[in-house]
């Protein structure tokens, strides 16, 4: 998983000159992959509404951002379509804004973040629970209050380039995760840790997932991602990847 704690270009134009283009290739499908998902019904939210709900998901207000969300599509008809409409809208419009350099790499990082969080919350959640058996399924998920997660995004979207069906969850309570993986048995489940998260909670998730009576490699990315691996019990099927070809060849060796 891609290292995102350090600086990168702001937008498009010095981008593609100075930053790596595999990575910029998959931040471009981070913001794809949700701008593709619908279109904007206009009549439900107009352009100053993405806008501003744009501004917010930068500046990391997700209790706003959801509210303002809520607001609009609230007891309508189709309510999971109107807010995958306003979330890709939002998407749209944050690679418009990183390509005209209005914001920086970091800013537009923050705002993807936090859109695939509010998707998360107010799109389609109450999709059952299922799986393709005869395609790789991945999941990548992340705790309350991480840090720098943007790496895990950009992971998941180039797994699902590579033809794996991914589950990505944000934010998500332990004990889910550990459900999530109890029931849909993932051939790769990704965390990340950045050098200012505290180590403990992902520690005793990797823990957990170890002991379920099924082999499930992990991966871990981040800036303390050695640290992580060096403090585990048990090292056996836990690799520690530093971008994203070594996640993919760690699950996927002929990659």
């Amino acid at each position: 998983m891609p290292d995102t704690e350090s600086s990168r270009p702001s937008g498009a134009a010095q981008g593609g000159a100075s930053a790596d283009d595999a990575l910029m290739s998959v931040v471009k499908l981070a913001l794809e992959s949700v701008a593709s998902r619908a279109e904007l019904d206009e009549t439900v939210a107009s352009e100053a509404f993405i806008q501003g709900l744009c501004t917010l998901l930068v500046a990391r207000e997700q209790a706003a951002a959801e509210t303002l969300v809520r607001s609009r599509i609230a007891r309508r008809q189709s309510y999971a379509e109107l807010a995958d409409g306003i979330l890709a809208a939002c998407a749209r419009e944050l690679g418009a804004r990183w390509d005209t350099d209005q914001i920086s790499f970091a800013d537009m990082a923050l705002g993807v973040t936090e859109l695939h969080k509010l998707h998360q919350k107010v799109g389609r959640r109450y999709v059952p629970l299922s799986r393709t058996l005869d395609v790789p399924y991945a999941l990548f998920a992340t705790l309350p209050r991480q840090r720098h997660t943007f790496g895990i995004i950009l992971a998941a979207e180039a797994f699902r380039r590579a033809g794996w069906q991914v589950d990505l969850r944000l934010d998500e309570m332990a004990k889910d995760i550990i459900e999530r993986v109890r029931r849909l048995r993932p051939d790769a489940f990704g965390v990340t840790v950045s050098r200012v998260d505290p180590p403990q909670p992902l520690r005793l998730l990797i823990g957990q997932v170890q002991k379920l009576p099924f082999p499930v490699p992990v991966l871990i990315g981040g800036g303390a991602a050695d640290a992580l691996r060096d403090s585990l019990s048990v090292k056996a099927s836990v690799s520690v990847v530093q971008d994203i070809d070594s996640a993919l060849r760690a699950v996927q060796p002929d990659s």
